[in-house]
């Protein structure tokens, strides 16, 4: 972590883990390069308890006047350097960046609304999101993972902090339950959607066939392979992300251009001049790939 000069107080920022080992080495180099308050110390736990995880990092912050701040993280998420310190510019109780869940179709882990006595239950979509580019989104429930929260939130609580089988017996739900529990008691739960987190997942890549004798690139996600580049399709990288484009028929018949591309060689210099524009790079909507 990186100790920078800023108007906030030190913190702890506790990370659990699934086992003594994190399960991604990117979420360490993420925590590498975080800018941190002077004195925010970094505090590692492992068990198959996340609930008592949870309560115990709560406990060793409360332990520590000087802490003013306790940010929950999981040991499978990338996030930008200046991350907490955006979350801490916010000044408010409970705040979180957005982050997919690790299941496809990967829906934001925030809840709109949450009355499982109801059944109304209903998730936030990323449609919903971007009306609230310019300000927080107000979270009913959601993941404890990035979530920071001010001390007077947990020391205005008895403990446990966080409970499981709350909801169904056999359900942990611990996460729930927290901000449930804080919105309840006067601790409004936000979410900001510039502030992104990113969820590791473990995934394969498969060649696949269509019913008509095509050949794409499918993503083994929730035991089913998914298209992620279409048949005709490939990926180009560009001054503005990685797009998916048409293969040129001319391209793809010719060996020369193909072992160019092979080697390297920027598909867009591959591309005769004058070509037609069905043979030049296009965007496509595809959710699975960056825009």
């Amino acid at each position: 972590m990186k100790e920078v000069e800023t108007r906030h107080g030190p913190g702890l920022i506790g990370l659990i883990m699934s086992s003594e080992v994190g399960r991604y080495q990117y979420t360490n180099m993420a925590l590498d390069k975080l800018e941190v308050p002077r004195g925010t110390q970094l505090e590692p736990i492992w068990s198959c308890n996340p609930a008592r995880n949870c309560n115990l990092l709560i406990e060793e912050m409360l332990k520590h006047k000087q802490y003013q701040w306790l940010w929950f993280m999981g040991d499978d998420h990338m996030f930008e350097p200046d991350c907490l310190l955006r979350l801490l510019n916010h000044d408010v109780d409970c705040v979180m960046p957005i982050t997919p869940r690790r299941s496809f179709p990967y829906d934001p882990v925030i809840w709109r609304t949450h009355h499982p006595e109801t059944g109304d239950n209903r998730w936030y979509t990323w449609n919903d999101l971007e009306k609230f580019k310019d300000r927080l989104v107000p979270v009913a429930a959601g993941g404890q993972a990035g979530l920071l929260v001010k001390r007077r939130v947990f020391e205005s609580m008895e403990a446990p902090w966080f409970h499981v089988g709350w909801l169904y017996k056999d359900d942990l739900q611990e996460d729930i339950f927290f901000t449930r529990r804080c919105n309840e008691r006067g601790y409004p739960v936000y979410a900001d959607p510039m502030n992104i987190m990113g969820h590791i997942i473990t995934s394969i890549v498969f060649p696949k066939w269509t019913p008509d004798g095509q050949l794409g690139i499918a993503m083994n996600l929730n035991g089913h392979k998914q298209f992620i580049i279409p048949p005709g399709y490939t990926a180009l990288e560009g001054p503005d992300g990685v797009s998916l484009c048409k293969i040129p028929q001319d391209w793809i018949n010719k060996p020369d251009l193909i072992n160019q591309r092979a080697a390297g060689t920027p598909f867009s210099a591959l591309l005769p001049m004058g070509s037609p524009d069905e043979a030049r790079p296009a965007r496509v909507h595809n959710p699975l790939v960056s825009a």
